[in-house]
């Protein structure tokens, strides 16, 4: 009963510890009314909407998370009564001429982050009308904007030379250029986003994942820039221009995107378009010029299974007179094949990489031939996305959508995301199986959680306990864990080392005893007197030693209440 009541006291304490610390989080965050204009340096909830004829707020500090609470921040335009009309526009490049009223030209901004500020989170709220719906952050690390609606806006979302930058969930309407205008960024995130409006969304940087946003009625879908980035299962409907726009970008990932009804080209290859991957994509009903078109330079690309379906011209751009590049590659070879093509007229009598063996194999006896340095040598005879007959592996996935058809492959795993499946892959860590020379994986590529990018197991703390076998994986316990849990000893703990032997009842009592007394001489700041409570704790000990205790536990033991003499 004492021994429990000991404890408990210890969790009690442990209680108020945490009130103590949420407490201290709750006082951080300000719920007090916020005006236009004012700049906040701590945690901000609105609690009311704002009308702003000038700025909204701008963040100052880093760390700070603006939650708009479900209200808006809308500009107003300023009204001059001595006028017959007054009209405000959002976009800088319009002038009197397109109107026949005044205009008020807009230039302020809903949310303002300061150059240089890290660490801000902007959620849950509306801005409207605002020239920039939320602007700046030069130089800023891992801000985030998650699930805002913005609208009316010339710039909705405007960032640059950012790091670690998440904007998911939004939904952004803009009657101007841009919905999102993003560049110079690196290892940033776009994803769950509804884009509608504007001239384009520009993206830019290295390492940018952008996945699973809906993009439409605007003149170009994306227009994208810079190296080792992943566009992934996006779907990009009813542009009057082009639907995605490729200008300097290399060694990126274009996968599973549903590009279709667009006023001119489904993807265009602008200039300096090298190294890339298109895999997956659906290129349906570009009205002019064509499905993939080739402006200037381009140069060993990968395009393979993807459908183009119903384009005025499938790929163009070549004699334009400004077309150089080579190297660019249609299909993945035999038996994984090339792209769907609408307009293709072969047949599928024959099988095998030379298309002479009898028998259908849901690929064109015939090439598909852009021009004579362009060749889709195993074009397929049915879109990847519609049901065909052909199932090489059994797995239950037809040849045309497996990305792995020749090995049993049912769930489809590709978690590097290079359109080849996991199965067909020698090695690949983070698929969630241990494979080859791998000590572990996680279906992560992360170091610091146990097991490396490289999936290797990891002694975060350099203990020489691996954090798989670490109960605290980041603390370096050289020398001061007797019990070698991986932890710091620490005479909390020491309760539930002795609670853990099953000792004799009156020795355990007799023994916590002791550890409670030297844990209340601590928080009095009695340090000598817990010294020789622990001190008595150890020669208690080593009278049992042999007898009561076995000669393992008791040197655990004394070693463990030495650990914590030391550093008290």
């Amino acid at each position: 009963m004492k021994k429990s009541f000991f404890v408990e006291q210890i969790k009690n304490k442990r209680a108020m510890i945490m009130f103590s610390f949420f407490l201290v989080i709750l006082l951080s965050v300000s719920v007090n009314a916020v005006s236009c204009g004012d700049t906040i340096t701590t945690n901000t909830i609105l609690n009311s909407d704002l009308s702003c004829s000038g700025e909204g707020i701008i963040i100052g500090a880093d760390n700070i998370t603006l939650d708009l609470n479900g209200h808006k921040i809308s500009y107003i335009c300023p009204f001059d009564p001595s006028k017959n009309g007054l009209e405000c526009i959002t976009e800088y490049y319009k002038t009197h001429d397109y109107y026949t009223t005044d205009v008020h030209l807009k230039r302020s901004e809903g949310v303002h982050l300061l150059s240089g500020v890290n660490g801000a989170t902007i959620k849950n709220g509306y801005i409207d009308g605002f020239l920039d719906g939320i602007h700046g952050g030069g130089r800023s690390k891992y801000t985030t904007i998650t699930k805002m609606t913005l609208s009316d806006c010339g710039t909705c979302i405007g960032l640059h030379d950012g790091t670690a930058i998440k904007i998911t969930e939004n939904i952004i309407s803009s009657t101007g250029s841009y919905p999102i205008y993003l560049i110079a960024a690196i290892d940033s995130e776009i994803s769950g986003n509804t884009l509608t409006g504007g001239v384009q969304n520009i993206i830019g940087g290295s390492n940018i994942s952008v996945i699973k946003n809906n993009i439409s009625d605007g003149y170009v879908g994306l227009l994208l820039f810079g190296s080792n980035n992943l566009i992934k299962d996006n779907i990009i409907n009813n542009t009057s221009g082009n639907s995605i726009s490729l200008h300097f970008i290399s060694n990126s990932k274009i996968i599973s995107n549903m590009l279709n009804l667009g006023g001119a080209e489904g993807i265009e290859f602008y200039e300096n378009v090298n190294n890339n991957t298109i895999v997956k994509n659906t290129i349906a009903n570009h009205r002019n010029r064509a499905g993939i078109w080739f402006t200037r330079s381009a140069s060993y690309n990968k395009i393979y299974h993807n459908n183009f379906i119903n384009n005025t011209k499938q790929v163009g751009g070549f004699s334009s007179g400004y077309f150089t590049g080579k190297g660019n590659v249609w299909d993945n070879g035999y038996p994984f094949g090339g792209n769907y093509w609408s307009d293709y007229s072969g047949e599928d009598f024959y099988s095998g990489s030379n298309q002479n063996d009898l028998g259908s194999d849901g690929i064109g006896d015939i090439p598909y031939e852009i021009n004579t340095d362009n060749i889709d040598h195993y074009p397929l005879m049915t879109p990847r996305d519609l049901e065909g007959v052909i199932d090489s592996d059994g797995d239950g996935i037809t040849d045309f959508i497996d990305n792995c058809p020749i090995v049993y492959n049912f769930f489809q795993l590709d978690l590097d995301n290079d359109g080849l499946g996991d199965a067909c892959d020698a090695q690949t860590c983070a698929n969630g199986i241990i494979e080859g020379n791998e000590d572990c994986d996680d279906s992560n590529v992360i170091d610091g959680d146990g097991c490396s990018a490289s999936c290797q197991l990891e002694d975060n703390d350099g203990d020489g306990i691996l954090d798989v076998n670490d109960a605290c994986p980041f603390e370096d316990t050289k020398g001061q864990d007797a019990n070698t849990d991986g932890c710091i000893d620490t005479i909390e703990n020491l309760f539930e080392v002795i609670e853990s032997l099953n000792l004799e009842e009156g020795l355990a009592y007799s023994l916590t005893t002791k550890v409670k007394n030297a844990l209340e001489s601590l928080t009095k700041s009695n340090l000598q007197a817990a010294e020789n409570q622990l001190n008595a704790f150890i020669n208690q000990v080593k009278g049992q030693s042999g007898k009561k205790i076995t000669e393992e536990y008791a040197e655990m033991l004394i070693t463990f209440a030495k650990n914590i003499i030391n550093n008290i």
